[in-house]
């Protein structure tokens, strides 16, 4: 005999279906019941079904206010534990203070017993657990905590294979990160890295980590920008862990990001336009805007002392003295003339001198296979501030060769010190390989 399918949430007595949900846990003593069921008073299906929707909404509608009325009490009690241990801590610091430290230990003792063995068991006829006892002894609270409340907004609106499954995903993510400041940017990338799974699995892991989080309100965007690509040899991984990665840690707006290793060497290697190949090798030895690389003057280079200004630029910062790096120097030599554009080619130009760059770039990169939308002439600014942050340079002596203020007072005002031989140093420590 083939077996009836039943509605959801439903139950067939004789010819009768019935309304059936069972009461999770959490709310099970204070309704005072583990199912919650009753007649639909009807025997063909499709009425159950309607029928059984419209019970079901009433159901868990008690259950949320269930929900709401428990987690108000227990917040309200586990507050008022949190307060009293905070201030037997202060009186704790105190007595630390005149060097009573015997006192001290038998006052926490005292304190961490009351709660303990008392006041917790008093009310809930058990000691509490470990994310208890985070919350009343004010340490961060447990990823745990913030994934337990997300599954249970999530338990009626998916499909309970996909449940289990998230369930158990959640389970491996609390058991690495116990407490939610634990998931940093690094600290997620390695762990990611280091798992044998798929780049699809590393994915749903991260975008798991990133709901539970904006479920709460808690920040999350730093973490969208984890690039979780295998990479396709060793000097690619060893390239994400130097400086060539894809991320700018001073960036909000991720639309422009910065070259990879591999990436750069393929540019390099298939651009054979002049004029491209020596504005984009400017460009990323210098950090320069493009319009700024466009508009060099031959009368503001000095081959000598191996440095050329730059004026007019974006910003009243703009303007500044840039040393020129070793691998860019045969280029100043080759183009350098008495006065004049340093890129003769662009000297019948009026205006939108960066142009005639830009759209190489863009053909450039379509034809060496570079993503179309990321990738931009602007990278190789990111590039060249992402390679000084790895190299370890000073934050204001960045900010001085990127052309960005100072927020510093007493070096943008009162310091007289040679700028430029610092500014030297800085750009001599840069590397690309290629």
């Amino acid at each position: 005999m083939k077996r009836q399918h039943l509605p959801r949430n439903t139950r067939l007595r004789g010819n009768t279906y019935y309304g059936y949900i069972r009461i999770p846990q959490d709310v099970k003593a204070i309704l005072g019941k583990s199912v919650i069921e009753r007649s639909l008073k009807t025997n063909d299906p499709l009425e159950a079904k309607r029928r059984a929707a419209a019970f079901s909404a009433e159901v868990w509608e008690t259950i949320a206010v269930a929900r709401k009325v428990s987690k108000e009490e227990e917040s309200d009690f586990l507050i008022k534990l949190r307060n009293e241990f905070k201030a037997n801590q202060n009186q704790i610091k105190q007595l630390e203070r005149k060097g009573y430290v015997d006192q001290a230990e038998a006052v926490e003792h005292a304190a961490i017993e009351s709660i303990v063995e008392d006041q917790f068991p008093e009310r809930y006829n058990r000691q509490p657990d470990l994310e208890e006892w985070a919350i009343i002894s004010g340490k961060k609270k447990p990823f745990k905590l913030l994934v337990d409340e997300f599954l249970r907004y999530q338990e009626p609106t998916v499909k309970a294979s996909t449940y289990d499954a998230r369930v158990k995903q959640y389970k491996n993510l609390t058991e690495a990160f116990p407490i939610t400041d634990d998931i940093t940017k690094p600290a997620l990338r390695d762990w990611l890295f280091d798992k044998s799974w798929t780049a699809r699995t590393k994915k749903n892991y991260l975008r798991l980590v990133i709901q539970v989080l904006k479920f709460h309100d808690i920040p999350y965007q730093k973490l969208e920008s984890i690039d979780i690509r295998p990479a396709k040899d060793e000097e690619e991984q060893s390239s994400r862990a130097f400086n060539i990665k894809r991320i700018n840690p001073y960036e909000k707006d991720e639309s422009v990001v910065s070259f990879r290793s591999s990436e750069l060497k393929a540019y390099f290697d298939f651009v054979d336009d002049e004029l491209l190949y020596d504005a984009s090798l400017i460009a990323l030895h210098t950090g320069l805007r493009p319009e700024e690389c466009a508009t060099i003057l031959c009368q503001n280079v000095n081959l000598n002392d191996s440095c050329f200004s730059i004026v007019g630029g974006k910003t009243d910062n703009a303007t500044r003295t840039q040393p020129i790096h070793s691998k860019i120097k045969p280029i100043f030599e080759k183009r350098f003339r008495a006065t004049g554009l340093l890129f003769e080619e662009l000297s019948h130009l009026s205006s939108k001198f960066r142009q005639p760059i830009t759209k190489k770039f863009s053909q450039a990169k379509k034809s060496a296979g570079l993503p179309l939308h990321k990738i931009t002439f602007v990278s190789f600014r990111k590039t060249f501030r992402t390679a000084l942050d790895y190299a370890r340079v000073d934050l204001y002596m960045c900010d001085e060769l990127m052309g960005h203020a100072h927020k510093n007072l007493g070096l943008r005002v009162y310091s007289q010190a040679d700028r430029l031989e610092f500014k030297r140093e800085a750009i001599a420590k840069l590397d690309f390989k290629i």
